[in-house]
């Protein structure tokens, strides 16, 4: 007898984090940024983005959690084909900074 466990899981967020945007100027889920109220905070230490390559490719400081403040999918102004990037998130909750990372993928 085999024992399985299921799990449910939700494919467009994981803790406040999308996993997935399709910047193509529709005005729907064109920026990938930390859904409000992250951690019990909406404070953003800093947000990276890097390329396969390890190559960073994004960097914002000390914002807050608004739609719309976060990475458009560029680089140097140029937009980014579709693909798999790493993020970087330290998150302020409770005058501790918590450190965040994972994967987001573009969709065009």
């Amino acid at each position: 007898m085999k024992n399985h466990v299921r799990r449910k899981r939700n494919s467009k967020t994981k803790n406040g984090r999308p996993n997935v945007f399709s910047p193509n100027g529709d005005g729907s889920n064109d920026i990938f940024y930390i859904i409000p109220g992250i951690a019990g905070s909406s404070q953003i230490v800093s947000m990276t983005i890097y390329d396969r390559w390890g190559n960073q490719i994004f960097r914002k400081e000390n914002y807050t959690t608004e739609i719309g403040q976060g990475w458009d999918g560029t680089f140097k102004g140029q937009e980014l084909n579709s693909g798999v990037f790493v993020y970087f998130i330290e998150v302020l909750e409770n005058d501790v900074i918590k450190p965040f990372y994972g994967d987001v993928t573009i969709v065009k």
